[in-house]
Formats: structure tokens, sequence, C-alpha cells
């Protein structure tokens, strides 16, 4: 294998203040001690980041900084994985909607890159137009209007949407890190 690569857990359901998400962190905290207890190789944590805007509003920007700034102090790199943002009970006008997904984005990064150990931040994709989040790949990303979703930073056409801006604000304000 490659000697500079870097070996990092990559997990998923970490960013709500729920009582299932709550245990998942600690049981991921719990997990990452032990392999450094045992002297197991890794560098950092992948967090997917498959946000809902139908479940966001609990999402409890001080409990996952907290969850964050614990994962850093073990010495851990952090990677916001597979970012991207359903739609999905938001209304179907696109200003709107386009407004809305873009708030999810702005709150969620200015909470992840506030934590400098966080060195990179991954999208699902970079266009709507090649989005997994469709009905074709499950239902439940189906819209009750029909629409396509718009849940990454370029729209079908590769026209940067009100996400790009968030994620670009969001990266501009940021305290400056170390990148991998």
């Amino acid at each position: 294998g490659d000697p500079k690569a870097l070996l990092a857990y990559n997990d998923s359901d970490f960013e709500l203040d729920t009582r299932a998400q709550e245990d998942r962190r600690t049981a991921l905290l719990r997990m990452l001690d032990m392999l450094q207890t045992q002297n197991t190789p890794i560098d950092g944590v992948g967090l997917r980041s498959h946000l809902q805007w139908r479940s966001f509003s609990a999402f409890n920007e001080r409990r996952y900084r907290a969850f964050l700034r614990e994962i850093a102090a073990r010495k851990l790199k952090i990677l916001i994985t597979e970012l991207d943002v359903l739609d999905v009970g938001l209304p179907s006008d696109l200003a709107e909607r386009d407004r809305k997904v873009a708030d999810v984005y702005a709150r969620f990064l200015m909470t992840a890159l506030d934590e400098t150990a966080v060195s990179a931040v991954v999208t699902w994709g970079l266009s709507d137009r090649y989005s997994w989040l469709t009905p074709s790949f499950d239902t439940r990303f189906a819209r009750s209007d029909g629409k396509p979703g718009r849940p990454l930073p370029f729209d079908d056409n590769f026209t940067p949407t009100a996400a790009y801006s968030a994620m670009m604000k969001a990266f501009r304000e940021a305290p400056n890190r170390t990148f991998i």
C-alpha cells in the first residue's frame, strides 16, 4: 500500500441532536479511543453528511461543534464527505427552495469549518444533473410537486446555485487550516 495514504474511518448520521445520533457519536468516539489504544493506524474520520432540509431543525451547532472538537482532540483529521442537501418538503418556488437549501449548507459548514481539524469537504456530486437524490434511485427522494431536486452546488446546467454561494462564503470565512 501507499505509506502516505490517509487512513480514515468513514460513517454517517452524526449531525442531528437526536438520541439515536447522540448514541452514534458516543459509539464513534469510543471506537476511536479503542483503535488508538490498540495502535491501529488511523489518520482521520470521514463524516458522510447527507443532510435533509426536513430534519435539519434538529441540527444543534453547539453539540456538533463539541463532537468535532472531541475528534480533533484525538489528533485526527476530519473530512466532511458526501455532502448534499435533500430538498424534499420545501416549496416549489425555485428561489425560495434554493435559499433554504443554501441556509442548510451555510449553517452546517460554518459550524464544521470552525474546527480547524476539518481538512476537506467533498460534495456527493457537483451538479443536480447527476445527483443520486432522485425518485428513480429511491422513492423517498421524490418531491410532492414532481420537480427535480436541487441538492448540489450546481444546477442541471452546471450554473452555480445559492448553495454554491453559501459554500464559498463558509470557506472564505473559515479559520485557516492545514489541508490534506
